[in-house]
């Protein structure tokens, strides 16, 4: 909200929100990058038949959505490459920052509508928690737990469809209890932090692709499609004039670098991009230190540790 103060409308247009999208699961159901990106393909999907191509996701740093780590840039590219996207940026909020985060807008009135409330542990008319209830057989407690757990998301869903926010009220999507999958995302976690032996040829294929589409930086991931016929782009010919220039400034998303005229501080995104261009992350603090460098293969890759410099060159070079 406080960009829009900031920055003047005919500087920058920025996007008005156009949908709030909340998705409830019960404390069995797995909660991580997998099932994310399932939740945000059909989003995305609607909103490039509208006529979107291009999206900028900003999540906190938590191990979720945090771009840094390469099991999520494995879903993170499965989900560029379904969606029709031609231009896609992950990025996070430093630490300490995330009140400039939307999602923690949203949070407060969600959460101040919930004062008081109390949520059933009980089913029915039963006077006891399934996890009081004796004689039940331990397939019989879960049971009954998943479905005090329902119940209860279907309560918070009836109370959260009457928030406001932003003039937007809340489309609330509850995932039944124990109706996803995990063995995908256990598949792709073992290949990555385990024996390059064990990888297999649908996740090879899928590190290919983003070894081709993706610039990884600190932070910070830009997806943008080649013009190539490579299974998952329109080819350069049948991309508009407008459109490919948007793809070549996509690519040259501008580092922070510092500001000279005010001496410790950094330039601002409008500065950024009508100055000159350093090498990506040329001056984040971290890659100055540990002078790890860049991958001399792929179109950017920005390496933050040793291990990662190591593994990247055996995994997508060797």
């Amino acid at each position: 909200m406080s960009l829009h103060l900031l920055i003047p409308p005919q500087k920058m247009r920025l996007p008005v929100a156009s949908s709030i999208n909340l998705f409830l699961r019960g404390p069995r159901d797995s909660c991580n990058i997998k099932e994310h990106v399932a939740d945000l393909v059909p989003i995305i999907k609607r909103k490039v038949e509208e006529g979107v191509k291009f999206v900028v996701f900003i999540a906190d740093g938590g191990p979720d959505f945090n771009p840094n780590h390469l099991v999520n840039q494995l879903y993170w590219t499965r989900m560029f490459r379904v969606t029709g996207l031609l231009g896609m940026i992950v990025t996070t909020y430093c630490p300490g920052h995330s009140a400039l985060n939307p999602i923690e807008h949203l949070w407060a009135p969600l959460t101040n509508c919930l004062a008081g409330v109390y949520l059933p542990d009980t089913l029915g008319n039963e006077k006891q928690p399934p996890s009081s209830q004796p004689n039940l057989t331990e397939e019989e407690r879960r049971r009954k737990e998943d479905a005090v757990f329902d119940e209860a998301m279907d309560r918070l869903t009836n109370y959260w469809k009457q928030v406001k926010w932003a003039g937007l009220r809340p489309k609330v999507c509850k995932i039944p209890s124990r109706s996803t999958n995990d063995e995908d995302y256990k598949q792709v976690h073992s290949i990555v932090n385990g024996p390059l032996k064990g990888l297999t040829a649908n996740v090879a294929t899928d590190f290919k692709y983003m070894a081709d589409h993706m610039d990884r930086r600190v932070g910070q991931l830009i997806f943008s499609q080649c013009g190539e016929d490579c299974g998952g782009c329109q080819e350069t010919g049948t991309l508009g004039k407008n459109t490919l220039q948007l793809l070549q400034l996509l690519r040259k998303f501008p580092s922070p670098a510092p500001a000279n005229s005010h001496e410790g501080h950094m330039l601002t995104f409008l500065e950024a991009i009508n100055s000159a261009q350093n090498e990506p992350d040329e001056w984040m603090p971290r890659v100055r230190k540990e002078k790890l460098g860049r991958c001399p293969h792929c179109r950017c890759h920005i390496f933050t540790s040793e291990s990662n410099r190591k593994r990247h060159l055996r995994m997508f070079h060797h």
